[in-house]
């Protein structure tokens, strides 16, 4: 894949867990691991709503390889587009 595809920037972010005062897991996404640069592609049924919105079905994410970085599962994609 060509980098020059890659024109958004997104914030990787990973979760932190603590435990409340009643023993439950509290999660938090203070805790952002890095600035991606990616290709966003997105799916959109063929029906549209009065108001002139359309609903996304997916949406796919696309970077290029970083080496030596790792992206978990639970980690979350933010962007603001």
């Amino acid at each position: 894949m060509r980098n020059g595809f890659c024109n958004i920037a997104v914030t990787l972010q990973r979760a932190t867990r603590v435990r409340d005062e009643y023993g439950h897991d509290d999660i938090t996404w203070g805790t952002s691991i890095a600035t991606l640069w990616v290709s966003v592609k997105t799916r959109v049924r063929a029906a549209a709503y009065a108001d002139g919105t359309v609903q996304i079905d997916s949406v796919v994410f696309t970077t290029p390889w970083y080496s030596g970085f790792d992206i978990a599962r639970g980690d979350r994609i933010v962007w603001e587009s």
